[in-house]
């Protein structure tokens, strides 16, 4: 029998009949630590900006043309909001750039309220989290790793939940701390929900506060936890394999 070590959020009962896996449930799917110091969240964005920031570091091949148009919806219904979008060595070339500011133009937002930005290297990374207010998932494949960096600077991540393991990573994270107010059912929600939380910059700035912290004392900040929890699903399969020979 082929394992599937997931946790109950990516895949929800429901789904479970249709997977020929076996699912074993942890306490969350990744675990998260930073052992090299890395810049501090630092204050809301938009408080100093007089407008929000919203932001996605994921990689561009994630950025499809559903995505960007929906984010420019979002913008559309904000006026002044600005978009950070952070792109790969892979991504970060004059065709791409070319797409990327294309559908925005067409969607009638300006130009001057997006910025790409490259490579940097990882302080750098992780301090360019310092100008964004809320992140934006892609879909319908969104971020593990992503979006828990930006858990770790402070900034929540918007997403929309969707059926498959890759569109309900971000969603995953959230519920374990307790952040599901950060997840849309669907797209029409997902661009309600982004300008509703851009709409309470003082919610925004407390979360800010205290949200590596939340990250840190959660089961997604526990490693050893976590190790612990992989450990006895593999030794709780070897023993099933073991009974059934």
């Amino acid at each position: 029998m082929d394992y599937l070590l997931a946790d109950p959020v990516l895949v929800p009962q429901s789904e479970r009949g249709l997977l020929a896996e076996h699912v074993y449930d942890l306490p969350n799917f990744l675990s998260y630590s930073a052992p090299e110091a890395l810049p501090l969240p630092g204050p809301l964005p938009a408080i100093a900006n007089g407008y929000v920031t919203f932001g996605s570091f994921n990689r561009a091949l994630k950025l499809q043309d559903p995505v960007l148009r929906c984010w420019a919806e979002i913008l559309r219904a904000i006026p002044g909001a600005h978009l950070l979008l952070k792109l790969n060595q892979q991504s970060v070339n004059p065709a791409q750039r070319r797409r990327i500011e294309t559908i925005f133009r067409d969607e009638g937002v300006a130009l001057d309220r997006i910025e790409l930005i490259g490579p940097t290297s990882r302080p750098d990374h992780f301090a360019a989290y310092q100008r964004v207010d809320i992140a934006l998932d892609p879909f319908p494949h969104g971020g593990g790793m992503t979006t828990l960096d930006a858990l770790w600077m402070g900034v929540p991540v918007i997403t929309q939940s969707g059926k498959t393991i890759s569109s309900r990573l971000a969603a995953s994270s959230l519920t374990t701390l307790d952040l599901s107010d950060f997840i849309a059912a669907d797209l029409a929600a997902y661009v309600r929900l982004a300008t509703a939380k851009a709409s309470n910059p003082t919610a925004l700035a407390d979360l800010r506060m205290n949200l590596r912290e939340r990250v840190a004392n959660s089961v997604i900040g526990d490693s050893k936890r976590y190790a612990r929890a992989v450990e006895a699903a593999y030794r709780e399969m070897w023993t099933r394999w073991c009974a059934s020979q």
